[in-house]
């Protein structure tokens, strides 16, 4: 009977006339009060009484794990003023040419747009891509948003 009452918070045996509640859970599950009573035959029988509620356990440290589905993340290519520039330094090994080239890339998690709100300048700053404000769903142009749960990004925050 007490097995059935404390299952999964304690394990309850018996062991030559003594009876041990085993706490499941480090900190928590309670501390059980039992009533035990014998009878004229002088059979002991015991019983929940009341359980107080344990207490759990604190921990400091929080860790946050980030997990990205295939296509969580839309990359563009926007492209460049001026993409390729030729440099001649003749002075140099006889003459030497130099090629630059700029490329401009971006990378956005896929179902979420960038607003541009309440941007300062041209390229936001991080505490402006923090700002939760800046970002909504994508729509179709008529206000139909796509489902959240679309979007393949979760996080997990786990204890250390």
């Amino acid at each position: 009977m007490l097995a059935a009452q404390y299952s999964g918070k304690f394990t309850v045996t018996n062991s030559a006339g003594v009876i041990t509640l085993t706490q499941v859970t480090n900190g928590i599950g309670g501390i059980p009060v039992l009533s035990v009573t014998k009878t004229a035959g002088g059979t002991l029988t015991a019983a929940a009484t009341t359980n107080t509620a344990g207490a759990e356990a604190t921990y400091a440290d929080t860790y946050t794990t980030y997990v990205f589905g295939e296509g969580a993340f839309d990359f563009e290519d926007i492209g460049a003023e001026v993409p390729y520039e030729m440099n001649r330094d003749p002075k140099t090994n006889g003459g030497q040419d130099t090629l630059y080239s700029r490329q401009r890339k971006v990378f956005a998690p896929f179902g979420i747009s960038f607003t541009k709100t309440s941007m300062a300048s041209n390229s936001p700053t991080d505490a402006e891509l923090e700002d939760g404000a800046n970002w909504t769903l994508v729509n179709d142009g008529n206000g139909e948003y796509i489902d959240h749960k679309s979007i393949a990004v979760a996080r997990i925050i786990s204890r250390g």
